[in-house]
């Protein structure tokens, strides 16, 4: 099982793709500046927290100090400001409604924390900077309950810990690091009912930033049984010591799962939808069972809905059914 830090790739908050302000007055309509996946962050690029920010100017051409304010095209508040010699400090930006999208304080150059909202005022993701790096991350559900929480050294960068939620609050993993010099960590799976499923100790390979199973690994039934203590070494299996379980058990603790660190999750903003469901094209009620989220339902996911539903109340019959119509309807 690995785990995959992807610090390149990311695009964090303040690194937005969004293009530059318009030169002039600024008042765009809200679906000029609305993004699906990152929100309203026409200004970020202004901020302390890019190590090379853009230093914003009136439309007559002089630098920018002191407070700011933008207002949609209907006259609407869009962003409140502060500026220093162009650059910002801190600021407000504001869904069409009046209600706050994001908010961010700026510490001093390459520090500062931003918060963004759900259309609904619930919280969707607070990261810290620290020397222009985001430090650490929580990434919620738009009901309020955590789904992500990571947290990264200051100084080099290396994972801590990392927590993953399901929309009812229920930890269904924990990362840990256990040994800095060493750089091991112990993880965990929970079941949906909170009993735990599988630990086992796992290490960072520093040359591809993957945190891989490393050491012993041990599932259990639902009743607290062992089932399965395996082997690893450099994230491949070396000795199977004891193995119980059947083939679409091991199949999912041998499957190889990518989390990209610190990464905002791309919940529609301004949905209606419940926390469960997201942009797809895989109906609502199924979408808790598209494990590794590529939009598909495989075999190995099918299998592993049926042994969920025998551990976790929460799914019925009719879903499993459902889900093996879906599976062999697919493109």
């Amino acid at each position: 099982m690995i785990f995959t830090i992807q610090l390149s790739s990311v695009t964090f908050y303040g690194q937005t793709k969004i293009s530059e302000l318009p030169a002039g007055e600024f008042a765009p309509e809200p679906e000029e500046i609305e993004d699906y996946s990152i929100g309203i962050a026409i200004y970020d690029q202004y901020s302390l927290v890019e190590k090379s920010p853009k230093i914003r100017k009136d439309a007559s051409g002089n630098i920018v100090n002191g407070k700011v304010e933008d207002f949609y095209a209907n006259g609407f508040i869009l962003h409140k400001g502060t500026y220093s010699n162009g650059v910002l400090k801190t600021y407000d930006n504001y869904y069409v409604n009046g209600s706050k999208e994001r908010k961010f304080k700026g510490k001093k150059e390459g520090e500062g924390e931003l918060e963004s909202y759900y259309l609904n005022g619930y919280i969707r993701s607070l990261h810290e900077y620290y020397n222009y790096k985001v430090v650490g991350s929580e990434v919620y559900y738009n009901n309020g309950v955590l789904k992500r929480k990571e947290e990264l050294d200051k100084e080099t960068l290396v994972p801590n810990l990392i927590v993953v939620k399901n929309n009812e609050n229920t930890v269904m993993s924990k990362v840990v690091l256990i040994d800095k010099d060493s750089l091991i960590y112990e993880k965990e799976v929970y079941k949906v009912n909170g009993h735990r499923m599988a630990y086992g100790r796992m290490i960072l390979d520093q040359k591809t930033g993957e945190i891989i199973n490393d050491g012993p690994y041990y599932t259990f039934d639902s009743e607290g049984n062992f089932t399965s203590e395996v082997i690893y070494s450099d994230g491949n299996v070396k000795e199977i010591k004891l193995e119980e379980r059947s083939e679409a058990e091991r199949e999912y603790f041998s499957y190889v799962q990518s989390e990209a660190v610190l990464t905002e999750v791309p919940d529609e903003i301004g949905s209606e939808k419940t926390s469960v469901e997201k942009s797809t094209i895989i109906p609502s009620d199924y979408i808790r069972f598209d494990k590794d989220n590529d939009d598909f339902i495989s075999n190995r996911e099918v299998d592993n809905a049926v042994s969920e539903f025998f551990e976790d109340d929460s799914i019925t019959l009719e879903q499993i059914n459902g889900l093996v119509n879906y599976f062999f309807e697919q493109d």
